[in-house]
C-alpha cells in the first residue's frame, strides 16, 4: 500500500486484522485491543490517521502507531468526541502498524483512514498552533519556509522526514570540525561564535593546533582520545548540564535530554532553549561518549568532533531521528520538558565488548573513585559481559536493566536527565577490579569450575591462551598455526597448559586442535563459558596468540600479558592507532607484518572489516619464539636487579 503523492491525498481506508472493520464497524467493551491493522507499506513522509468512533462515558482509549521495534506516536482519544487523529512521521521505509487500545469503558469504531500530507503546504497553510516545539522551530528555520521572530517558533511545521532533512542540513548549515576551529576562528567570530568557548565544548584537553601537540594532559582514565568528558562529570555531580554560551557569553542550561536508540548505540540530544542562541548538543554519537556535535541554530553552524571514537553517525541522520520523536511524541516531549529532572546514568548501550570496558566501565570507574556514582540511578543494557551491578556491588540497588527500545519512554514518562558515563583508558586498579569481581562471580556460580582453574594454574609450567574465531575475522590456518605454537612451547615447557577461548561456534575448531595435540598438553576448551571465566584465564595465561578484534582485549587491556597478535588489514591498523594508548604497557606486543597478511574475500568469506585472512603459520611461530626470548631476557634482567 505505497502512496507516493507529495500533496494531501484522498483518504485511504485502512484494513484491520484484529477486529474486522465491516459495514457495522467494530464494537468492543472492557480492557484490551480494539483493533490493529495489517502491516502498512508506506513511503517516508508525514501522515495523519483519522478515526471515527463513539465511546461510552468514562472510556479511556489509546490510539497509537509503531514500527516493528519502535513506538512512533500515541494519543489519548476524547470519549466525548466522535473523531480523532494521529500524526505520524516516517523517516524510512518500514512496515507500520496502527492500533487502538481500550483501557476502560466501551467503544464503537466506524471508520479508519489515513492521509499523506505535503509538509511545506501543511506548515504554510494548515494554521495549526502546536506550541513551542524546538524541533519544529529548528526545522522551520533551516527550511526558511517562514521567518522566525524572537525565540518563539512562529512556524507550526511538522518534521519533514527522510532525505528532505538531510538535504536541508547539508544545504543551509556550515560545518566546522574540531580540528578546523583554530583555522576558521575569523569565520566563527564573524558569525558571533566565540571559538575559544566553542572549542571548550568539545573538550580536547588543551590541544594546541598552532603547535599540533598535546599540552597539560592528565593521566589516569584518559587515554584515547585525550578527552576528559567534563560535561559528564558536571551532569553526574550537579544533575544538569550548564556552560557558557559561545554566542552570548552567558551561562545556559540544557532543559532536556532526548536519547536516540541507534544501531546498538544511545546518542543523546541536549536541548538548550536560549532566547538569543538556541543550541542542540549531541553527546555519545561515537564510541568515546563525548560531545559529538554542537548546532548553533540561528547561526547555521555545526561544530563536530572528527577525532576517532568521537563520532560515528551523520548529523542529518541523528536529527532525522530526533525530529521524528519531537513530532510523533509531541505531547510526551512537551510534558517531559516541563518536569523536574532525575539524573540517570546510561551504561552498556554499546555493541562492542572492547569499547564497553575501554569506555563505559572506565567511565563508571572514574565516577566511582570520585564518590559521584553512589546513590545515582543507572539504566544498563543487559550484557553477557560483566554488568555494573557485578563490578560495583556497592551500587547494585541503583542499577536497573532497561532494554534499549524502552529508554526513551522511561526518560519521557519519568522525567529523567540522562548521560552516559565514559572515559578512554584502562589502568591497573581498574583491571584488578575486573579480576576480583570475575573471581567472585565464578566462585559463586560454579565453585567446582573455579577450583579446577585454580588447580590447573598452580600446577602449570606455562600457559598459552588462544582466542579461536569461527564466524568472521578468521585466521584460516589457525588450526595448523596453533598446533605449531603448541609444539614450540612444548619443546621449552614440560607441563604446558593451553586455554582455547571462543564462542560456541568455535567448538569444531577446538576439537581439531585437541585431537591433534591433546596428549602433548593440557588443553582446556573455553567455548560457551562465562565472560568472568575468560577474564580469569587472561590473568592465568603467560602468553597469548590472538587476533585484533577477536579476543585481544582481555590479555592486553585487562591482564597486560605479552604475546603475538594477527589481524586482517582493517584491524591490523588498530594496534598503532590506539591499542597501547588505551592501556599503556611495556609488555611485548608482537604484530604480524602487514605484508605477511592476505585478506580473503568472495562468496565464502565476509568482506571489509570482518574479512577472513591467511598468514603462513611459520610467521606466527617465529614471532612467538621472539616473544619468548624477550620474556626470558626481561626475567634475567629482573633476577640481576
Amino acid at each position: 500500500m505505497k502512496n507516493g503523492s507529495a500533496i494531501a491525498l484522498e483518504a485511504v481506508v485502512v484494513p484491520t486484522v484484529r477486529g474486522k472493520l465491516g459495514a457495522a464497524g467494530i464494537e468492543h467493551s472492557g480492557e484490551g485491543w480494539v483493533f490493529y491493522t495489517e502491516k502498512l507499506d508506506l513511503e517516508p513522509g508525514f501522515y495523519v490517521f483519522d478515526l471515527a468512533y463513539s465511546a461510552s462515558p468514562g472510556s479511556v482509549l489509546q490510539f497509537e502507531a509503531g514500527l516493528v521495534q519502535h513506538h512512533l506516536n500515541s494519543v489519548e482519544l476524547d470519549p466525548s468526541a466522535e473523531a480523532g487523529e494521529l500524526p505520524v512521521a516516517l523517516s524510512f521505509d518500514s512496515p507500520l502498524e496502527v492500533r487502538l487500545y481500550c483501557k476502560a469503558g466501551s467503544v464503537v469504531v466506524s471508520g479508519l483512514s489515513y492521509r499523506r500530507i505535503d509538509t511545506v503546504a501543511y506548515a504554510q497553510n494548515a494554521g495549526r498552533n502546536v506550541g513551542a516545539d524546538l524541533g519544529e522551530f529548528v526545522f522551520g528555520h533551516i527550511l526558511g519556509a517562514r521567518p522566525v521572530h524572537g525565540s518563539r517558533p512562529e512556524l507550526p511545521s511538522p518534521v519533514v522526514p527522510g532525505d528532505d532533512l538531510a538535504a536541508a542540513v547539508r544545504e543551509h548549515a556550515i560545518y566546522v570540525s574540531q580540528d578546523e576551529i583554530y583555522y576558521q576562528r575569523d569565520q566563527l567570530i564573524g558569525a558571533g561564535v566565540d571559538p575559544v568557548l566553542a572549542r571548550a565544548l568539545l573538550e580536547d584537553s588543551g590541544y594546541d593546533f598552532a603547535f599540533e601537540r598535546d599540552r597539560h594532559v592528565e593521566t589516569g582514565l584518559m587515554g584515547y582520545p585525550k578527552t576528559q568528558h567534563l560535561f559528564q562529570t558536571m551532569i553526574i555531580r550537579d544533575g544538569e548540564l550548564s556552560f557558557i554560551s559561545p554566542v552570548t557569553g552567558r551561562k545556559v542550561t540544557a532543559q532536556a535530554s532526548i536519547p536516540l536508540a541507534a544501531g546498538g548505540f544511545m546518542p543523546v540530544v541536549y536541548e538548550v532553549f536560549d532566547d538569543e542562541a538556541p543550541m542542540i548538543l549531541v553527546g555519545n554519537a561515537g564510541w568515546g561518549g563525548g560531545i559529538s556535535y554542537v548546532w548553533f541554530i540561528r547561526q547555521n553552524i555545526i561544530l563536530h568532533d572528527n577525532r576517532n571514537w568521537c563520532i560515528g553517525f551523520a548529523f542529518a541522520d541523528l536529527m532525522r531521528h530526533y525530529f521524528s520523536i519531537c513530532l510523533n511524541r509531541r505531547d510526551e516531549v512537551a510534558a517531559y520538558r516541563a518536569k523536574s529532572k532525575v539524573l540517570t546514568i546510561l551504561s552498556g548501550y554499546i555493541p562492542n565488548m572492547g569499547h564497553y570496558f575501554w569506555n563505559d566501565v572506565s567511565g563508571l570507574e572514574r565516577e566511582f573513585r570520585a564518590g559521584r556514582l553512589q546513590g545515582k540511578p543507572v539504566f544498563a543494557q543487559a550484557r553477557l559481559w560483566l554488568p555494573p551491578e557485578v563490578l560495583y556491588p556497592e551500587i547494585a540497588a541503583d542499577v536497573e536493566t532497561v532494554p534499549s527500545p524502552d529508554v526513551l519512554t522511561r526518560v519521557l514518562r519519568e522525567g529523567r536527565f540522562v548521560v552516559r558515563a565514559s572515559a578512554s583508558a584502562v589502568d591497573a586498579p581498574m583491571a584488578d577490579r575486573l579480576l576480583a569481581r570475575s573471581r567472585d562471580q565464578l566462585a559463586a556460580s560454579d565453585p567446582a569450575r573455579f577450583a579446577e582453574i585454580e588447580r590447573l594454574a598452580a600446577e602449570k609450567d606455562f600457559c598459552l591462551l588462544v582466542p579461536i574465531r569461527a564466524h568472521n575475522k578468521v585466521w584460516v590456518e589457525q588450526v595448523e598455526g596453533v598446533v605449531a605454537v603448541i609444539d614450540l612451547l612444548k619443546s621449552r615447557y614440560e607441563n604446558l597448559l593451553v586455554y582455547l577461548d571462543g564462542t560456541p561456534d568455535c567448538q569444531g575448531v577446538v576439537d581439531q586442535i585437541i585431537a591433534a595435540r591433546g596428549e602433548a598438553a593440557t588443553i582446556v576448551a573455553g567455548v560457551n563459558v562465562s565472560f568472568a571465566e575468560t577474564v580469569i584465564w587472561s590473568f592465568v595465561a603467560d602468553f597469548y596468540v590472538a587476533s585484533v578484534g577477536g579476543g585481544l582485549v582481555p590479555v592486553t587491556s585487562f591482564s597486560d600479558k605479552p604475546g603475538v597478535c594477527h589481524a586482517n588489514y582493517n584491524h591490523w591498523e588498530h594496534i598503532d592507532l590506539f591499542w597501547r594508548r588505551v592501556r599503556p604497557s611495556d609488555q611485548p606486543l608482537l604484530l604480524v607484518p602487514r605484508e605477511s597478511i592476505r585478506d580473503l574475500e568472495g562468496d565464502d568469506h565476509p568482506s571489509g572489516i570482518y574479512s577472513n585472512y591467511t598468514i603462513d603459520p611459520q610467521v606466527v611461530t617465529a614471532l612467538v619464539e621472539k616473544g619468548l626470548d624477550l620474556m626470558k631476557g626481561e626475567s634475567a634482567l629482573r633476577a640481576r636487579a
